[in-house]
């Protein structure tokens, strides 16, 4: 199977959305979104996307084998008035995607991903919420 981006992404997103405990935090479904919240956007929410993809070969002698190296932005937003609830979100978002093979799917091997940074949570004036940047280094490959 031929690389995809589109794969990861998907992986992502089930990753989270099919999580009880995180839909529970969140208030419901549809408050995790691709790239950024949109005016209809529920909050809290949890917004990814990817920030850089790279191709490492593996095998040199075959041309189709590669190591992905994607770095994910994981984003929550918070319309509470204190931080306690994006931390609760964080947390839960970590113990979904922190570690080997947690993205696992019929499509991709996931040989690790790893949150490399918290940035510590601002509040956006004009959206009247609290923001949490994490990031996140995703080693993959297709199946």
């Amino acid at each position: 199977m031929a690389k995809n981006i589109r794969s990861l992404k998907k992986a992502v997103f089930d990753k989270l959305n099919n999580d009880t405990t995180l839909n529970n935090l969140l208030g419901g479904t549809e408050h995790i979104v691709h790239r950024q919240p949109s005016k209809t956007t529920k909050y809290p929410c949890v917004v990814y996307s990817i920030i850089n993809d790279r191709d490492f070969p593996y095998n040199e002698l075959s041309a189709d084998s590669s190591v992905t190296q994607t770095f994910i932005r994981i984003t929550i937003f918070s319309k509470d008035s204190k931080t306690e609830e994006l931390d609760n979100i964080e947390s839960r978002v970590k113990t979904l995607l922190h570690g080997q093979r947690t993205l696992d799917t019929d499509e991709i091997i996931c040989y690790s991903c790893f949150r490399e940074n918290l940035m510590e949570s601002v509040r956006d004036p004009d959206l009247l919420a609290w923001i949490l940047p994490t990031r996140y280094k995703v080693s993959w490959a297709v199946k």
